[in-house]
């Protein structure tokens, strides 16, 4: 059954602040990111022989086979696996085979050199028309590490916050999202911008978030194939991990889930 925009947004009438989007894996195949099946096959490619070795004596332990035509088992899989044997056997073949599935990840991901925007930026764009005029927040859920928010962002012309401050090179401190913009008046009233906005949060990090220690800072060399980036792993565990720091949803963002607006998935 298709849908209007009065179906998604019964409540423009009062306004759109707070409603939110979920966005996963699916949203970025029409850009040119594989889906779970695709990316699996083209890591596992990445493999050297003694890599691909050892992830098929992990299989063996498992009883399980590894097919080349549809990728199965997925990614997800392989990296539950990885975690598994790496408590058990505590091998360095283990802890070499997880770094290169990582870095084979990243480098899948920084091969899209020319993504599609087009979706992306029709939806921003339909949001700013749809809430013109208002300083008003759309929040943006996504576990995709792919920067496609950002890059239709610039494109649609609306500011989007997610969490870091900075130019060049920003740090990391999830209360600037909630941080108001505006203006001073003569009369030394604070006068917000009247302009909608996206408040994007990345759930599993992304290609452009990177660690030094304990803090998370995000560069615009997002192609760097440096391997100390800030991303969660797909694995079952990744809702677990979602919960440590930068990726934790603060105070302010839980409130959001105990008084709930519309979410489209």
């Amino acid at each position: 059954m298709p849908l209007s925009l009065s179906d998604l947004f019964p409540n423009t009438g009062i306004g759109l602040s707070d409603i939110g989007f979920f966005f996963g894996a699916g949203a970025s195949k029409e850009a040119g990111y594989p889906l779970t099946d695709g990316l699996t096959k083209n890591v596992i490619k990445r493999l050297n022989s003694n890599e691909y070795e050892t992830l098929m004596r992990l299989f063996c332990e498992e009883g399980i086979s590894y097919s080349v035509d549809t990728g199965t088992p997925d990614i997800e899989t392989i990296s539950d696996l990885i975690y598994k044997y790496k408590i058990s056997w505590g091998s360095n073949q283990i802890d070499e085979l997880g770094r290169t599935l990582r870095m084979g990840i990243v480098k899948e991901l920084i091969n899209v050199k020319n993504p599609n925007l087009d979706y992306h930026v029709r939806f921003l764009k339909a949001l700013k028309k749809l809430m013109s005029g208002r300083a008003e927040s759309i929040w943006i859920f996504t576990t995709n590490y792919d920067l496609l928010f950002e890059l239709s962002a610039m494109r649609a012309e609306i500011p989007i916050f997610n969490g870091f401050e900075g130019i060049l090179g920003r740090y990391f401190d999830i209360e600037r999202i909630n941080l108001c913009h505006g203006t001073i008046t003569s009369d030394k009233k604070f006068v917000d911008y009247r302009e909608p906005n996206v408040k994007l949060i990345k759930l599993h990090g992304s290609i452009s978030w990177f660690k030094n220690g304990s803090n998370v800072y995000e560069l615009c060399d997002h192609e760097s194939p440096d391997e100390s980036r800030s991303m969660i792993l797909p694995r079952k565990q990744k809702v677990i991990d979602t919960l440590e720091p930068a990726f934790r949803i603060n105070p302010p963002i839980r409130s959001i889930f105990h008084n709930p607006a519309p979410t489209i998935e």
